[in-house]
Parts: structure tokens; C-alpha cells; sequence
């Protein structure tokens, strides 16, 4: 057991059994150390149950220097903020409609790391890699397996941490949460070089330990990710019903997983989010279906790889986006005048709350220069004086992880009534129409989905060959909207029209034979809604020629070159 620190020495590391009782300081500063200190989190009521408390621990002076440079005015205090923007469909409201919807579009818009003061070191992370090593991994995969992970040991900073698992069987834990220095990487390959190929699929297992490995750590790093890599079905676990992969259920033995990696069985009140399991699918015959859920069960992504060559790249991106990660527990929260009621949010993945004239959202993290779009209806109610002015008013919150500060920012957007009802046409402003195209065809995706689960490809084809159509004729209408006069100060770009036709036509090709949906088809559309539901780029195996290989969120700072 480490000796602990004692109130009168000055702390370089901070302990997890600190956080239940921080140091004094004072009131006006909002302190790296103390805000570490209030990081802790475990599910294990009591030290003694944790048995992975064997992590190396954090050097949390160089945020510490930087809190002391800002609140001494050594420098100014110029932190870069995100930004709001609120976009009405139409700049005007009838006043002689009751009832009537209004969609407002309530964008996100994260600052580059660039763009933050070098004082403010980079953010460290905590990542632990979770790899499915079974006896029916050739000796060529298993060689892919171990060079992604070297890639991973060579690109984390060297104030990260990286924990290796593997799993069959039985799962392993080889490497405990080790900093990446020169020292860590060297034992990180001498650990990668003891994983071999054993026994069935055990996925419980597996993420059982690697979130176990979170959740007993001794130090706290702010930023975590359990990178799951998974080429097989759960054989240990799963019932009759489960390995029956036509019924498009969610396999029960998910239910067996810890809370600290699934949203919906976490406690009411706990104030912190699941650990994101980042999974990727390998080859064809992994378990989209558990995969998927696992992923949206945590906040994270479900990556469909069917090709091992392209599992670097596909990491890499992932693992760049984890380490450029700016904002964590985001708490977005609007409301209205009484003229206007809140009737939908449309949020993806992000828990919402709603009531009549507010609503809220919250984001569990947000990556460097990543765009989030939630899109609101509202519904008019007839005021008494015709010159009352709608107004929609927002309130942001978030811990900025890049200058370790808690900001609080708002904004306001007005939608004017006027007296009389105007009979001049109005351009809708184009981002907002494309954001709701986007919504639609995911949703007719998820639709599509649950005829092709029956057996009815036939349905599920019409329907995305009737949104293939309408994509078809949205983007048209853009480009002429933008010839027109009215639309030059409302310019959009039209790409995300071009990924969305791009992967509609690929899930129609996959999807034409319930063969072609059981070999690729399902995998496809699944990881395309997980991109679009929490909006993070995910990579998935095109096979149509002259496809778009670029994907609807990667972020410049996230890009693999």
C-alpha cells in the first residue's frame, strides 16, 4: 500500500481516498487539484473491495503551475469557450396560426486545441484496451491484434496510461494502468508479447475486468476509454435465444455487465457517466447486435471493421478523438416564452429531459472542433398582443478539461411576431433542414432495420429507396435555394448530403438477399446509426466503388493522416 499524503506536504499526486475530504483553499479559486480530488469515482463501497489499485500514479503538477500562472495574472485569462448557436427554421412566426411547429436548431461548436494557450498542457487520458484472443484467431489476425496495440503504446503521450486485457475463455489483465514514458512502453510490448490465443468467446468477462481496471484505480486521470476489440460471439454466456442471430434482439447476458459502463442501469443520482466503450466489430462474424448495444450503452461507438488491414486506421481515429477530447459533462438547457411549448428533442443517444417550456440535454464529453446538432419543435400558442416577441433562451455548463475550469455560458435568440402576417416567402435557413433530412433518414434506417429482422426485405428496401429519392431531391432544392439571392447569407454545405446517399446506397446493396443482411448488411446499418446518434464518426467497410471515404464527423483534429 502507497503512503498516503499528509495535510502538511504539498501533494504531486493526488489520490482517489482524498476526494471524499479536499484540502482547504481558498473560496476564488477554482483549483486542477482540488477539481481531481472530486473526480473519484468507484462502484466498490470500500477500498478494501478493489483489487486493481496497482496503476501508476499522476503527475498533476504541470495543471497544477498552469492554475497558479492563470490566477496569479501572470498571463490573461483567454480560455476559448463553445459555442452556441440557436437557428430558428424561419425568422418569422404567423401570429394568425394556433397550433402551429416551429423547428429550432440548437448547434455546438467545440474550440480547436490550437486555439488554447500553450500553458494548458494537453489533456491525459486513461485507456484500457480490451482484445478478444480466442483459439479461432489465426496467427495473421492475431499479428494485426498486436500491431494495433503497438500503435496504440506508441501514440499515447507520456503522461497517459494504457491497460491491456485480453480475453477468451477467461480474461487476463496483462498490463496494469502503466504511464506510456519510455519505461511504460517497454513493459507495455514485453506484456503484449504474453497474449495468446485460448479458449471461446467470454464477453462479460472481458469488459467485466477492463471496467473493473477503471473503476479500482488508485489515481484519476480525467479522460477514459475502454477500446473493445471483438471478432466473435459470446459462447459462455449467451442462450439458445442469443446465438439465433435473425431475431435482432439484444442478447440478455448484456444484463450481466457492470454499471459502470451501462447508462441505464446506473443509480438516480449518480453524477458521473458511464466509462464509453469504444467497439469494433472485426470481420463478419462478430455480434453487431451486442456490439451496438454495449456501445450506445456507454456513450460510445460501434465501429464495423471487416477487414483487419483497416483496424489500425480505424483506431487510430478513435484514439486521436479520446486524447483531443475539451469538454466533459455538458449540461445543455433551454426554455421559452410562454407564447411557445416545447413539443420534441430530438437528441440521439444524449439523455434529454422535457417539460412544457423547458428542456435539457446533457453531452458526456465533447471532442476538439466536434459540431453537436439537437433539434427542438416547438409549438405556437396565440398571444393576446400580436407584437409579442417568441424568444428562446439557452444555458450551457461544462468542465473544460483542456484549463481544468467549470464554464457557464448562455445565449438568446429572438423570433420575431409581427403585427401582420407577411405574405413574402421566406428561404428556411438550409443548416437546419439538413440536420432534420439527416434525423429522418436515420430513423427510416431504424425502421428498414425491423422489416429486414423479419424476414421482409422487400419492405425494408421500398423505404430506403424512397429516402434514397428524397435525399435526391433535398439536395437539388439546396443548390437552387442557393443560386437564389435570398440564400447567400445562409450558405450550408451540402457534403452531408453526399454521405448520406453514399451509405443508403451501400445498406440497400448489402441488404438486397437476407443472406447479404446477415453478411455485412446488419453490421453496416448499425454502425451508421451509431455514428448518427451520438453524431461521432465511425468506420465501416465499403464495398460499392467510388464510394465517399470520408466520414460525416471526423473533425480536422481528429483525422488520421
Amino acid at each position: 500500500m502507497r503512503n498516503r499524503i499528509h495535510s502538511h506536504q504539498t501533494p504531486q499526486f493526488i489520490p482517489i481516498s482524498m476526494a471524499s475530504s479536499p484540502r482547504r483553499r481558498s473560496s476564488s479559486r477554482d483549483s486542477i487539484i482540488e477539481r481531481s480530488e472530486n473526480y473519484g469515482r468507484s462502484s466498490s463501497p470500500r477500498d478494501d473491495n478493489r483489487i486493481f489499485r496497482d496503476d501508476d500514479p499522476v503527475d498533476f503538477s504541470v495543471f497544477e503551475s498552469a492554475d497558479e500562472v492563470f490566477f496569479n495574472g501572470a498571463i490573461p485569462l483567454t480560455i476559448p469557450k463553445i459555442a452556441l448557436k440557436i437557428i430558428p427554421e424561419e425568422p418569422l412566426v404567423s401570429p394568425d396560426v394556433l397550433g402551429s411547429r416551429i423547428n429550432v436548431l440548437l448547434r455546438l461548436i467545440a474550440p480547436s486545441m490550437s486555439s488554447y494557450p500553450d500553458i494548458c498542457a494537453t489533456p491525459t487520458v486513461d485507456i484500457v484496451m480490451v482484445i478478444e484472443v480466442t483459439r479461432n484467431l489465426s496467427d495473421a489476425n492475431l499479428g494485426h491484434l498486436k500491431r494495433v496495440v503497438e500503435f496504440v503504446i506508441d501514440n499515447l503521450g507520456e503522461r497517459d496510461r494504457l491497460s491491456i486485457v485480453y480475453f477468451g475463455t477467461f480474461a487476463k489483465r496483462i498490463l496494469p494502468l502503466t504511464l506510456m514514458n519510455e519505461v511504460g512502453r517497454d513493459v507495455a510490448r514485453f506484456a503484449l508479447s504474453l497474449m495468446d490465443a485460448q479458449g471461446w468467446t467470454n464477453i462479460v468477462q472481458g469488459l467485466t475486468m477492463g471496467a473493473r481496471v477503471l473503476e479500482d484505480r488508485y489515481y484519476m486521470n480525467w479522460t477514459t476509454g475502454i477500446i473493445f476489440l471483438s471478432s466473435g460471439r459470446d459462447n459462455c454466456y449467451c442462450s439458445v435465444q442469443d446465438r439465433d442471430s435473425g431475431n435482432g434482439r439484444k442478447p440478455e447476458y448484456l444484463n450481466l455487465l457492470p454499471i459502470s459502463i451501462c447508462r441505464q442501469r446506473m443509480r438516480p443520482g449518480d453524477p458521473e457517466p458511464p466509462f464509453p466503450v469504444y467497439a469494433f466489430g472485426l470481420g463478419l462474424e462478430h455480434d453487431p447486435i451486442a456490439l451496438h448495444a454495449i456501445a450506445s450503452s456507454s456513450g460510445g461507438t460501434y465501429s464495423f471493421v471487416e477487414s483487419y488491414d483497416a483496424l489500425q486506421g480505424a483506431v487510430a481515429r478513435c484514439l486521436r478523438g479520446i486524447r483531443n477530447t475539451v469538454a466533459q459533462n455538458c449540461i445543455l438547457r433551454f426554455a421559452t416564452t410562454e407564447q411557445l411549448q416545447v413539443v420534441a428533442i430530438f437528441s440521439g443517444r444524449h439523455p434529454k429531459h422535457l417539460v412544457t417550456d423547458r428542456g435539457e440535454i446533457y453531452i458526456p464529453d465533447i471532442y476538439a472542433d466536434e459540431v453537436k446538432d439537437f433539434l427542438v419543435t416547438l409549438e405556437n400558442k396565440r398571444a393576446k398582443k400580436m407584437n409579442i416577441c417568441r424568444e428562446v433562451n439557452a444555458f450551457y455548463k461544462y468542465d473544460d478539461i483542456v484549463s481544468k475550469k467549470r464554464i457557464r455560458l448562455c445565449c438568446s435568440r429572438s423570433i420575431f411576431r409581427p403585427k401582420i402576417h407577411y405574405i413574402k416567402h421566406y428561404v428556411p435557413y438550409l443548416t437546419l433542414i439538413q440536420q432534420r433530412d439527416r434525423l429522418c433518414v436515420a430513423e427510416a434506417i431504424a425502421t428498414a432495420l425491423s422489416w429486414f429482422e423479419r424476414g421482409e426485405m422487400a419492405q425494408g428496401q421500398e423505404i430506403l429507396n424512397q429516402w434514397e429519392q428524397n435525399i435526391v431531391k433535398s439536395k437539388e432544392t439546396l443548390m437552387e435555394w442557393r443560386l437564389s439571392l435570398a440564400a447567400k447569407h445562409i450558405l450550408s454545405n451540402d457534403t452531408l448530403y453526399e454521405w448520406l446517399l453514399e451509405d443508403i446506397k451501400e445498406i440497400r446493396a448489402r441488404t438486397e438477399s437476407r443472406e447479404g443482411y446477415e453478411n455485412g448488411g446488419r453490421n453496416y446499418a448499425l454502425s451508421f446509426l451509431s455514428c448518427h446518434n451520438v453524431q461521432r464518426a465511425t468506420t465501416r467497410s465499403r464495398k460499392l466503388p467510388g464510394a465517399v471515404s470520408a466520414n460525416a464527423y471526423l473533425a480536422p483534429d481528429v483525422a488520421y493522416k
